[in-house]
């Protein structure tokens, strides 16, 4: 069976979804969830900002269970979920963690944690957020 991203594409333009990346057999998949979010009060965003999008990971045993997780942290870091941008969820391989983050982050690559502690982090189901990203109007 071939290691496929589940937003690999296949022939006919369909979702690879099948495959499931685990750290090993009794540990946590890693998913990176888009979330839309609001400043609540106390919120360390900046008062130009109206909102925020950020990209959310977490060790979990399902997408269900990431969710979960995610929407608890921002909600301890005084944020309000919005909703997942565009249905934005993506298993990764925690093994090829450095590969994803020079492709994808490649700009804010110090931001993230290393190989080493992403793994470790996956195996704890911990939950950590890239940059937000925000913005000061708001959209129709």
């Amino acid at each position: 069976m071939d290691n496929k991203n589940c937003n690999s594409k296949t022939p006919d333009n369909e979702r690879e979804t099948s495959t499931v990346y685990r750290v090993d057999e009794n540990e946590y998949p890693l998913y990176e969830i888009a979330i839309n979010v609001k400043p609540n009060k106390n919120c360390d965003m900046p008062s130009d900002m109206v909102g925020a999008y950020v990209s959310c990971y977490s060790g979990a045993e399902n997408v269900e269970s990431a969710l979960t997780k995610i929407v608890k942290k921002l909600k301890n870091k005084n944020y309000i979920f919005v909703d997942i941008l565009d249905d934005d969820i993506r298993e990764l391989d925690a093994y090829k963690w450095n590969i994803f983050v020079e492709h994808a982050w490649k700009e804010f690559a110090d931001y993230f944690p290393t190989q080493k502690e992403l793994l470790d982090m996956v195996k704890s189901g911990e939950v950590f957020f890239g940059p937000f990203i925000g913005y000061s109007t708001e959209s129709d």
